[in-house]
């Protein structure tokens, strides 16, 4: 196994909470200026969504769409909340960072092990097509913020008896994902078992270096939360999309984000696997009454033809004793 000491100065840097400097992309150069919105802005969205939700709950009388600009500002300031937690989170440092590099190891020998496909394996299909590289570095930047916004508002005004509960599971897997993350984890781009390329590093669209965040946060890999979002708009237009073209574009999208997180190097299958196993978690939490209601009926109705032959044949018995 791979011992801390074993990896290069960059790393060692990463550890001790030095800043980490990008050096020069290898091939070309295509920045990628991420600057999401900082956790101020998620505070105050949050305040001026309370804000507006107390106002609008004093209405006398409301119209209909009072309702729904009550209902709105009070899910833009759960949401604006959310975010906020989320942004905090990818700025503080984890716990354990000398240890991170040693994790991700053990997650790579653990792979072996159970067989999953190598991460290595797919980046190596695409290292040579530079414009496939660089557009896997921009999906993994851009596009799991936005689809988490985009399935969030159609879920609110095109399924709003299902909106709730999938706000709700995407908040605990949120914040359960973040309390786990607190743990450093090395992504598979610092760890030299893996033979990986940092793509963002080599075309200088380091999503983390457009952040400008403590470079300490690149150990947070696991679990995925890139992933996790990810499948949530999948399973959600999976199975509340009426039309085939949203259905398979969320269901892509879950595919994709899965697939670029790899290729990318900043996430091992596990880390994934994880995000799931979580989602799926408070899944079963928030439905276990439905679930149980659901495996009760399933069962009373597998029972009933048998209890109905039994009381047949035992008529039938009784019949025969009263012949005799």
């Amino acid at each position: 196994m791979s011992r801390p000491g074993d990896f290069g100065p960059r790393v060692a840097r990463v550890l001790t909470g030095e800043p980490v400097a990008s050096p020069e992309p290898v091939v070309g150069r295509t920045i990628v200026d991420v600057r999401w919105l900082s956790w101020r802005w998620g505070v105050g969205g949050a305040a001026a969504g309370v804000a507006c939700w107390w106002l609008l709950a004093h209405i006398s009388r409301p119209s209909d769409l009072i309702r729904l600009a009550r209902s709105t500002a009070r899910e833009f300031a759960l949401v604006s909340g959310l975010y906020a937690i989320w942004n905090l989170g990818g700025r503080i440092e984890a716990f354990g960072a000398d240890r991170a590099l040693e994790r991700g190891a053990q997650l790579w020998e653990i792979q072996q092990r159970l067989g999953l496909p190598s991460e290595a394996w797919l980046q190596d299909m695409i290292l040579p097509h530079g414009w496939l590289v660089q557009s896997a570095n921009v999906y993994y930047a851009v596009a799991h913020v936005p689809g988490m916004i985009g399935a969030l508002l159609w879920m609110f005004y095109r399924h709003p008896d299902h909106y709730r509960s999938f706000r709700t599971q995407m908040a605990l897997f949120t914040g359960t994902s973040l309390l786990i993350q607190l743990v450093a984890v090395a992504p598979p781009r610092f760890v030299d078992a893996t033979g990986m390329v940092d793509t963002g590093i080599l075309y200088g669209q380091s999503v983390y270096t457009a952040l400008g965040r403590d470079s300490v946060g690149q150990l947070q890999a696991m679990p995925s939360i890139h992933v996790g979002w990810a499948l949530f708009v999948g399973v959600a237009t999976y199975r509340f999309a009426s039309n085939p073209w949203v259905r398979w574009a969320g269901v892509t999208h879950a595919v994709l984000t899965m697939w670029v997180v790899m290729v990318t190097a900043n996430h091992f299958w596990l880390d994934g696997i994880a995000a799931a196993v979580i989602m799926a978690g408070w899944y079963v939490v928030l439905h276990a009454r439905d679930l149980l209601a659901v495996s009760l009926e399933a069962r009373r109705t597998h029972l009933e033809p048998i209890t109905g032959r039994s009381v047949e044949v035992g008529a039938a018995a009784a019949v025969t004793e009263d012949s005799c």
